[in-house]
């Protein structure tokens, strides 16, 4: 898995972002599943760690919470260089790459996830990765409109942000697709299908629903943020669902922003 995923993404890293954008093109599979194996890598860490890391208290692990038969879809994509399966196009979720702000103060690398919305954000260099891994692109879809405004790199909350958007499109969509596999007789391998609804709905936006999620993403980012005026504190704002930093009032993307 090293050899498929690991060494050829780390050299397309090292080259930049119209490398990676190029070997998206090429080859999007190979960045979809590795997505999927960081995102299942990080959640069975989970299985050692405490909820409640104060050892005085009794406590569950962190993946006592988590629904293990949802990560099931997960696991066979990350496997699938393993396993050689194939992936039919219904069942690719959502991935887009992004320029990214370099040379930030807090460095140029993040990584971040929120399970409930199987969403993921890598940031590596100039190189911003967002993926959804159980939407067959509904996401992807739903956020098109926004998506196109983005017109220069994103810093560093712009990244938690806009992950935070691809995690709530996703769990907004009212009918999910449903994932199986099959085993293709002819060419003697398996393949990772869906049932994908023929129209794309989703539940009504909350801004206080979206704003718990990216506050959720953005406090380890902005734990001693600076005030917008004296008595206001930027990451309330993000809470309730009234700040962005993506976007000024003219739905214009923010090209200054952090």
């Amino acid at each position: 898995m090293a050899g498929r995923y690991e060494e050829p993404i780390a050299e397309r890293f090292a080259e930049g972002y119209a490398a990676v954008v190029e070997m998206l093109k090429q080859n999007s599979l190979a960045l979809f599943g590795w997505m999927n194996l960081l995102f299942l890598k990080v959640h069975l860490k989970d299985r050692g760690l405490l909820l409640n890391r104060d050892r005085r208290v009794a406590s569950p692990r962190i993946s006592d919470l988590y629904d293990w038969p949802e990560i099931h879809h997960v696991h066979c994509v990350a496997r699938m260089v393993y396993t050689n399966a194939a992936l039919a196009a219904n069942a690719l979720g959502s991935i887009s790459i992004i320029p990214a702000k370099t040379n930030l103060p807090g460095g140029d690398f993040d990584y971040a996830d929120y399970y409930p919305g199987r969403a993921v954000l890598l940031r590596s260099g100039d190189v911003a990765i967002f993926c959804v891994l159980n939407d067959s692109c509904g996401a992807l879809n739903l956020l098109m409109n926004d998506l196109e405004r983005i017109s220069g790199p994103l810093g560093a909350a712009q990244c938690r942000e806009l992950l935070a958007w691809f995690a709530y499109a996703n769990i907004l969509i009212k009918q999910r697709p449903r994932f199986y596999t099959t085993v293709d007789p002819n060419a003697a391998r398996l393949v990772i299908s869906a049932n994908v609804p023929e129209e794309l709905d989703a539940n009504d936006f909350s801004a206080t629903e979206f704003g718990k999620i990216a506050h959720f993403l953005l406090k380890g980012l902005f734990s001693s943020a600076p005030r917008a005026k004296p008595g206001d504190d930027i990451l309330e704002y993000v809470r309730q669902g009234r700040w962005t930093f993506l976007f000024d009032k003219e739905r214009r993307f923010i090209e200054n922003s952090i």
